[in-house]
């Protein structure tokens, strides 16, 4: 009831007003502006550079501190499909791998935050947990910013 969804073939160059632009998979040259959720990105834009699958992409460290992570237990779960991110600006490193590669970030931004999380969510178990519904209702609640 409370969610308006649309699905398109061509990523808009800015998020709706009011709500989040989910990329899944397929982002564009240039992230766009607003509030966006990145999903398993499968290529480089304007904000990173892909690189190389991840040989061990397991959860290693959660920060405590962010809202986004909050009431998140992630502790040794595999993140499959996760690829190196080169960051080209100043990203917050939520959640991290043993070797500090990124799992997932988030970029503070004044149309609206970006998240990318490096995951695919067709492989392994992490939808099936119940740490990924909490872990998208606090992305929702912080990029809307709702109050909790």
């Amino acid at each position: 009831q409370l969610v308006s969804l649309e699905v398109v073939t061509k990523a808009p160059s800015a998020a709706p007003a009011n709500g989040v632009l989910v990329l899944d998979r397929v982002v564009p040259a240039k992230l766009p502006s607003g509030r966006v959720l990145v999903i398993d990105p499968q290529s480089g834009c304007d904000a990173w550079t892909l690189g190389e699958i991840l040989s061990q992409p397991i959860v290693a460290k959660v920060s405590p501190d962010s809202p986004l992570t909050q009431h998140v237990r992630l502790d040794n779960v595999l993140f499959p499909g996760a690829r190196q991110l080169q960051f080209n600006s100043e990203w917050l490193v939520l959640i991290q791998d043993p070797l500090d590669q990124p799992l997932l970030a988030q970029r503070r931004r004044s149309g609206g935050d970006a998240v990318v999380l490096t995951c695919s969510l067709e492989q392994g178990d992490l939808p099936l947990r119940i740490a990924f519904p909490v872990l998208m209702k606090n992305l929702c609640n912080q990029l809307l910013q709702l109050k909790q």
